[in-house]
């Protein structure tokens, strides 16, 4: 995928209707990001080019909002339902989501500030493309307490749709765009059912991949099971998020010494922790994305650990580190009207 500058492509009045040829947004896939500490919008067209359009940086009610929803202790129930106890436990809260948005409140105080970075994302990709969008596909961090329904509603809140790719309302997560971004896991003929089915299913077979995010604000590590780039598992154990070891920590502590070490032991953290009842996963693939990823003591201090880990370097992908989640999201949001769902004639229906 290539990357065109801004000023590569016309722009014209934000307000004007998208062309009409059948497909959503006038035929280009529209991505955001939504990470802890800032937001990002990409756009992905059909004839294989990708434009990074814009970072947003969180503001405090985001990055705050963010931050506690990375703590196990924010978790509470929510759908989909493990059994009807769950949902019947439940039914107050969403009593008082429905209440909310009946009255053009957005559903939860969270709901509120994430629909403040999709707004202003959504302003920036309308700004570019010259006419109003109505969908896009958004990557989230895995938080512990981050679920579809608040993703759904910001969108909601926020007048867009949140395009499905994973069932049950389930959010696309990081790992997932990232692949994607990279152009991994992904067929390349993907408007011709046959095609696309022949050419994923030798890259069908799962694979294990370490995913590393780290910014001004906050580290996040998972070792997750994928295959295809719509395809994730991430088990908690070898999942973590701390807010509080971002690039910026380095000033919080008497010195800064501290920190680095701090870093080593949450890298290793999930890994060991996931490995106890079971032998340590080896990655074929190391996942680097953040807007701090690429400073040298960092990434010198995360092979060293990956070395002390899995006695091996694995292959490290770090392109487009801000950008590789909305990039990854645009490419699902591109491709999504030709999942295998849609009718065998949906080529001859679109007017591409």
């Amino acid at each position: 995928m290539s990357h065109t500058s801004t000023k590569d492509v016309p722009r014209s009045d934000p307000q004007a209707p998208p062309p009409s040829n059948g497909l959503p947004n006038g035929g280009v896939g529209i991505g955001f990001d939504l990470s802890g500490t800032y937001g990002t919008v990409a756009i992905s067209y059909h004839n294989g080019t990708t434009v990074n359009v814009a970072k947003i940086n969180a503001s405090s009610p985001y990055h705050e909002t963010m931050a506690r929803l990375s703590l196990h202790s924010s978790q509470h129930l929510h759908p989909p339902y493990i059994n009807m106890d769950e949902e019947w436990r439940d039914y107050p809260r969403q009593l008082l989501r429905r209440w909310r948005k009946m009255r053009g409140l957005p559903a939860s105080n969270d709901v509120g500030a994430l629909s403040g970075m999709i707004t202003d994302l959504r302003t920036e990709a309308e700004k570019f493309l010259g006419y109003r969008i109505s969908s896009v596909v958004a990557a989230v961090v895995n938080l512990a307490a981050i679920y579809g329904e608040d993703i759904y509603d910001a969108f909601g809140y926020a007048g867009l749709e949140d395009i499905q790719i994973r069932p049950f309302n389930y959010p696309t997560y990081e790992t997932m765009a990232a692949v994607a971004g990279h152009g991994l896991g992904l067929c390349e003929h993907y408007m011709d059912k046959e095609a696309c089915e022949a050419e994923i299913r030798p890259i069908s077979n799962m694979t294990n991949v370490l995913s590393v995010l780290y910014t001004r604000t906050a580290l996040t590590v998972s070792l997750s099971r994928t295959s295809v780039a719509a395809w994730l598992y991430e088990h908690a154990p070898y999942k973590l998020e701390d807010f509080t070891l971002g690039y910026d920590a380095r000033h919080d502590n008497p010195r800064e010494e501290y920190c680095w070490e701090a870093l080593r032991d949450a890298i290793r953290a999930p890994i060991l922790r996931g490995s106890v009842h079971s032998r340590v996963r080896q990655p074929s693939k190391v996942l680097l994305f953040g807007e701090c990823s690429g400073n040298p003591r960092f990434r010198r201090l995360l092979e060293e650990e990956i070395m002390s880990l899995f006695g091996r370097l694995p292959e490290i992908l770090d392109d487009e580190p801000v950008f590789v989640w909305a990039r990854g999201a645009a490419e699902f949001a591109k491709r999504k009207p030709f999942d295998f769902w849609k009718d065998d004639d949906l080529n001859e229906q679109l007017d591409l």
